[in-house]
């Protein structure tokens, strides 16, 4: 099945107020010039409502998604008090596919703009983010062999109104740099069992070992950034998941580390 939609504006309102609350609150949502695509095959007598059967039976889906601006307003108000929040971007996209041979999702916001306002705040708040970005590619069906998985994440530039930086620094004495956080892995794990299927209990869910063998890590990148400081960080690591004492149920890793620390002593000092 093949589907596409476009359209100039998406509007979305929601109203909450429960009866036997006593607060009560809208959010509107705006997206400009919004396209979706998806795709998939479904065999013929699948269910849909068993994912893992349906998965090793041959179905597979796709989507992609994107919008050009969007809007986002939430009010909230408890008897005579209220709040405000008003976001804004520049855009956005997302993409994900799902097959027996995994699961991978990308999504990306730029210049994100928030604010928020209101009796039930100390103080307005203001934040930018040029861009938060996510992209994950791991596997979701079980199989005899070691499988590949892989995470980014980035939260870039985050900046905040003085006011809230009055909060943790209120003699102005670090530099009010934006913030960064980036973060890059990749590894293989056992996966063990179909942990999509209807068969799992939420106390299989909880215990990890149960699910898969985490059997190597490598961190291409860490990077953490602000307050005139940065960190870097590099590594690769295997496990042995025979020892689960020595780390109190985690495998035990073996492996290096190198971190890169600039700026530090200034800001310690400070």
């Amino acid at each position: 099945t093949l589907s596409r939609f476009s359209a100039r504006d998406v509007d979305f309102m929601a109203r909450f107020a429960p009866k036997t609350k006593h607060y009560k609150g809208t959010l509107k949502t705006r997206l400009s010039n919004v396209s979706f695509a998806s795709a998939g095959q479904v065999p013929d007598g699948i269910s849909l409502q068993d994912i893992g059967p349906a998965l090793s039976a041959g179905y597979n889906s796709s989507s992609a998604f994107g919008y050009e601006a969007g809007e986002t307003d939430i009010s909230f108000s408890s008897g005579s008090e209220g709040l405000v929040f008003e976001s804004r971007s520049a855009g956005g996209t997302s993409s994900n596919i799902i097959s027996g041979s995994g699961l991978k999702s990308k999504s990306e916001i730029r210049s994100i703009k928030f604010s928020g306002s209101g009796d039930l705040l100390p103080f307005p708040v203001q934040a930018m983010l040029r861009s938060l970005v996510h992209d994950i590619n791991m596997p979701v069906m079980p199989r005899p062999e070691q499988q590949t998985f892989a995470l980014k994440f980035e939260l870039n530039e985050l900046t905040t109104s003085e006011s809230v930086w009055k909060i943790y620094d209120s003699q102005n004495d670090l530099p009010h740099d934006p913030l960064s956080l980036k973060l890059d892995i990749q590894g293989t794990i056992l996966l063990l069992v179909d942990f999509l299927s209807s068969d799992m209990s939420e106390a299989d869910l909880n215990g990890f070992t149960k699910i898969a063998h985490l059997i190597s890590l490598s961190i291409k990148s860490l990077l953490i950034s602000g307050f005139g400081a940065e960190v870097l960080a590099q590594g690769h690591f295997k496990f042995d998941n025979q020892d689960l004492k020595t780390f109190g149920g985690m495998p035990r890793p073996e492996g290096w580390a190198k971190v890169k620390l600039e700026g530090i002593n200034s800001f310690l000092e400070k």
